[in-house]
């Protein structure tokens, strides 16, 4: 029996109509959430939620506060912030709220309309793709410093990284709804009949479905809108070991030129930036590119009719997987923090309520080095 409570509890003759009547107990976990999704969206992913949006507001906030941090790095770090911040509540908070309104897992009654489907659904990836263009910039940001140091002084300047910090969003919006309409076109009432299970008992009659107008068109865009992502991460791997060698060749000149005190200073601050930039860069792209070949192998699997994994095994790496999305957008300030002093001694300042101090001799010239490596 199907519990009633909604708009629409019951069945009408033009509704889609599904007959799960031959469906067995265990099918179950393929409509009902299973006790680890439970688990996962009532626990975890709010846990997730809570330290993602308090770190990257603890960014901004040392970014709004401390006027030093304010350079042209930190302008793209800030929006990345916002960007991630606004990532994890649509996609966290969708997944909640559609937790708590249903134990059906397809079931999008809350949205109401195709309009809604689209608004969200849209909205999450708008934010994923404003982030990979935002890290982008920020990798161009220190590859014109570096390698092109000339170029980079008669180009930047406030006014350009804000038409490029604008430009980045713009184009996301239309790389997200782009991408994702065909998903969202269409939204309609669905009625489930049941067999007689108490694995049912608390289900509703009728649920709502976001659905595209071909499967094939989906299938197609499921694979197509990774394509931002792949071009972003083969960019950021060209600059970032181009990044890497020219200063390596910089340090290593100078050092044969002057022996001197700052040596062993010059040797940590190299080490320091190398680090700092095989880590942002090796992490985001780990974190993100397993959800992104998922991507790939569903479109390759649905146009060839051919899968590789259960569905049962399916659902448990796609939560992996976007869990791994998730926490790419909380751990951004945590690696500023632990790799760069200059953002640790920032925070402390910030969050001790300090008036802003002096600047140290290590300041001054840890700001002379980020004249050229902006980070």
């Amino acid at each position: 029996m199907a519990k009633a409570g909604r708009n629409l509890s019951y069945c009408t003759p033009d509704m889609i109509y599904f007959n799960l009547t031959f469906t067995s107990p265990e099918d179950s976990q393929y409509i009902l959430y299973t006790q680890t999704e439970e688990i996962l969206i009532a626990v975890i992913l709010p846990i997730l939620l809570i330290i993602g949006v308090s770190l990257n507001s603890s960014f901004l906030f040392v970014f709004a506060r401390i006027q030093r941090m304010r350079t042209v790095t930190n302008i793209y770090l800030a929006n990345l912030a916002i960007s991630d911040t606004c990532f994890l509540c649509m996609a966290i908070l969708e997944k909640v709220g559609r937790f708590t309104a249903s134990n059906i897992k397809v079931d999008q009654y809350g949205f109401g309309s195709a309009l809604w489907c689209e608004v969200i659904q849209c909205s999450v990836e708008c934010f994923f793709y404003a982030s990979i263009f935002l890290v982008l910039l920020v990798t161009m940001e220190k590859y014109y410093a570096i390698c092109r140091p000339v170029q980079h002084r008669l180009l930047r300047g406030r006014s350009r990284t804000v038409r490029l910090t604008t430009t980045s969003w713009l184009v996301a919006v239309l790389f997200g709804y782009g991408f994702s309409i065909p998903y969202f076109m269409y939204f309609d009432y669905v009625c489930l009949e049941f067999p007689d299970y108490p694995e049912y008992a608390d289900s509703y009659n009728v649920i709502g479905v976001c659905y595209g107008d071909s499967f094939v068109l989906q299938a197609v865009f499921n694979g197509v809108r990774t394509i931002p992502f792949f071009v972003a991460m083969i960019l950021n791997f060209i600059m970032y070991v181009k990044i890497i060698r020219v200063f390596q060749m910089r340090v290593g000149a100078q050092e044969q030129r002057q022996h001197s005190s700052a040596h062993a200073q010059r040797i940590k601050t190299r080490n320091q930036v190398a680090r700092m930039l095989i880590v942002n860069g090796v992490l985001f792209f780990f974190l993100l590119s397993p959800y992104q070949f998922m991507r790939i192998s569903i479109m390759i699997s649905e146009l060839s009719g051919k899968y590789l994994l259960d569905s049962q095994q399916f659902i448990a790496v796609q939560w992996v997987f976007r869990i791994l999305t998730y926490i790419n957008s909380m751990i951004n300030p945590l690696i500023y923090n632990i790799m760069n002093g200059r953002y640790r001694r920032a925070s402390a300042e910030a969050f001790n309520c300090c008036p802003e101090r002096k600047k140290s001799h290590l300041d001054q010239t840890e700001n002379t080095i980020e004249e050229t490596i902006e980070m």
